[in-house]
């Protein structure tokens, strides 16, 4: 039997002075960002990676309760949190969540 797809893993940084909280994917993390999108008409996943990207870590840290009760609601994760990640294979950040986004310096 095949094992299930690799799904990715995210670094949440909550702040700028912590060390970040791993969000390891899972599909039903997916799962519950197509039912959210489609309900409130977000946009699609090629127009708003960012916003794919922010939404499952968060559902995943929020499924595995790792999130501080500060931020379990999404308005509260997306406001308050420094930056999320994509994960590499070292357990790095692909990118650096605090650099500006190209094109807006």
């Amino acid at each position: 039997m095949a094992g299930l797809p690799h799904m990715p893993a995210f670094l949440v940084y909550v702040d700028e002075d912590t060390e970040p909280i791993v969000a390891r994917t899972r599909q039903i993390d997916m799962l519950t960002w197509e039912e959210t999108a489609h309900k409130h008409k977000w946009p699609p996943t090629s127009e708003a990676p960012g916003l794919l990207s922010w939404f499952v870590a968060w559902a995943a840290l929020r499924r595995t309760n790792q999130l501080p009760a500060a931020l379990v609601k999404w308005e509260d994760f997306k406001s308050r949190v420094a930056g999320v990640a994509p994960m590499n294979e070292n357990g790095d950040a692909s990118v650096d969540p605090t650099d500006p986004a190209p094109g807006t310096d």
